[in-house]
């Protein structure tokens, strides 16, 4: 149904989506849902980071 690529890509939107709505609806208190959803984000922007510099691929495409 998906390749592995999609799948991850899905998989980090929906997991966003739910930790955007935790906070949204209960600003008050950080549930273990919000806490999860908060460090699974951070891990994904920064391996992502990781493997566009190591791809050689600039972050920044000014400089082309």
């Amino acid at each position: 149904m998906f390749g592995n690529k999609e799948f991850v890509v899905v998989l980090v939107m929906l997991l966003t989506a739910l930790t955007v709505a935790e906070i949204y609806l209960n600003p008050e208190g950080t549930s273990i849902i919000s806490s999860i959803g908060l460090i699974l984000i951070a891990l994904v922007v920064i391996l992502y980071i990781l493997k566009r510099r190591k791809d050689g691929d600039p972050l920044d495409s000014r400089n082309q």
